[in-house]
């Protein structure tokens, strides 16, 4: 509820910005016009978008992970402590193949942090034996990794999708993009989302 003011707050400073010359048109009002600049909606844009996510994922997520009837499982780096890289990959790859069936699943690789709540390092998928975790073990971040998520689905064109859900669930810090889309998956409603809200405002206020 808390994000949702926010998010309304947000709307409605933004509209009061806009009109400002509406209002003294009729009554003069003391101070400062406010600048409406571009670059104020962009943030704006932003703003309203990271809000929304927040307030639609909590929705969303556990409806759309038992829609597709994902199955969770987890690899446990600290089991292998004392392993270098090579060693861990060797023993995550004898439990993946014992453990994982489906071609098609999502990875979320976790970090311990020191309040002892838990970080999410990367998200990815893989899809009919594309790329999977292990290869990622190589990357420095890895050393900050305790656990490994598995979320399979028999459902191939909604893996891109329940990726997608898990990057705005989780926030990532190693996710330097958007994750990618082929053509014949099924759309984000996140995202959705978000594209909406921008057209939504820019139309509103005349932006090309």
């Amino acid at each position: 509820m808390a994000k949702y003011k926010q998010y309304n707050q947000k709307l409605n400073e933004l509209f009061a910005d806009r009109t400002h010359w509406l209002r003294t048109a009729v009554k003069k009002i003391q101070g400062r016009p406010p600048e409406f600049p571009k670059s104020k909606i962009d943030r704006a844009i932003i703003q309203l978008q990271d809000l929304a996510s927040a307030i639609l994922i909590r929705k969303i997520f556990k409806k759309e992970c038992d829609e597709l009837d994902v199955q969770k499982n987890r690899w446990y780096a600290k089991k292998n402590k004392g392993c270098n890289r090579e060693e861990k990959k060797k023993n995550f790859n004898s439990w993946l193949k014992n453990n994982i069936t489906s071609q098609n699943y999502v990875y979320v690789f976790w970090a311990d942090k020191a309040d002892n709540k838990n970080r999410s390092e990367y998200v990815g998928r893989t899809m009919a034996g594309g790329k999977r975790p292990q290869d990622y073990f190589k990357h420095h971040w890895f050393n900050r990794v305790t656990r490994i998520n598995i979320y399979s689905t028999p459902q191939g064109s909604q893996t891109p999708k329940l990726e997608c859900l898990f990057i705005h669930k989780s926030n990532p810090r190693e996710n330097k993009n958007k994750a990618s889309k082929p053509q014949y998956s099924k759309s984000c409603p996140i995202c959705d989302t978000r594209d909406k809200i921008q057209k939504e405002i820019k139309s509103i206020f005349n932006l090309r």
